[in-house]
């Protein structure tokens, strides 16, 4: 996020602060490890720049990664929300970036929806990568899911109703009213990635989508796009 470092401990704490509804992460299943972080690489002062995948876990969580954070786990940033006891009224879209991650992440919502009082109603799983959210599909039949497209060519349509999805989850630079309605009409919400602008925020407000992906929350939970939002 824009006031943090982001995918970090730190940004979590602040989008929990600002009272935002949802709050996304990326993650990467790295050396065993459910490791929150964008890129499939990261930058080493002494190595410059490094594959995560062809990493330890405890060579990436020596890296400082901005405002003295470390590449969280995701069993961070859920007791984090847990510390702050906002379960009852947050989701957390956890994006699959990396191949192999379904099956780990879901294993660990399961343990918090059955042990620590999580419910499906907390999670969204997203990602472009529509293999993983099979195999999610499979292992948790009620979890939301989320396709993410960047371009119309994708048959969207068809790989959210194979996969029982929720949400489409496009680009702004592809949004318009008819897909929006399209969307709506055969049961999906649409939430818009990545909108840091406030005319772009009252623009996408006006079109009627669902939600937006931003990196400052502070600034658009003035004007939220909708009560689900």
């Amino acid at each position: 996020m824009g006031s943090a470092p982001e995918n970090t401990l730190l940004s979590i704490q602040k989008a929990l602060d600002f009272k935002a509804k949802w709050i996304e992460i990326d993650v990467h299943y790295v050396d065993g490890h459910i490791m929150v972080i964008h890129d499939d690489k990261v930058k080493h002062p002494a190595k410059g720049s490094v594959k995560i995948n062809k990493q330890t876990f405890d060579f990436l969580r020596s890296i400082d990664i901005g405002e003295g954070e470390k590449i969280p786990i995701l069993e961070e940033v859920l007791d984090t929300i847990d510390k702050n006891n906002t379960t009852d009224n947050i989701c957390l879209n956890i994006e699959l970036k990396g191949d192999n991650t379904a099956e780990p992440v879901c294993n660990l919502i399961e343990d918090y929806i059955k042990f620590k009082g999580w419910k499906y109603e907390n999670f969204m799983l997203s990602s472009f990568k529509y293999r993983q959210l099979t195999v999610a599909r499979k292992l948790l039949p009620n979890i939301s899911l989320g396709v993410l497209f960047n371009n119309l060519n994708v048959p969207y349509f068809k790989i959210a109703e194979e996969l029982s999805a929720k949400f489409l989850n496009v680009n702004k630079r592809i949004l318009s009213l008819e897909l929006i309605r399209q969307s709506h009409n055969k049961g999906f919400k649409i939430l818009v990635f990545t909108v840091n602008k406030i005319d772009e925020i009252l623009k996408i407000k006006k079109m009627d989508a669902d939600g937006v992906f931003t990196n400052y929350p502070e600034l658009f939970l003035a004007a939220p796009i909708s009560d689900k939002s």
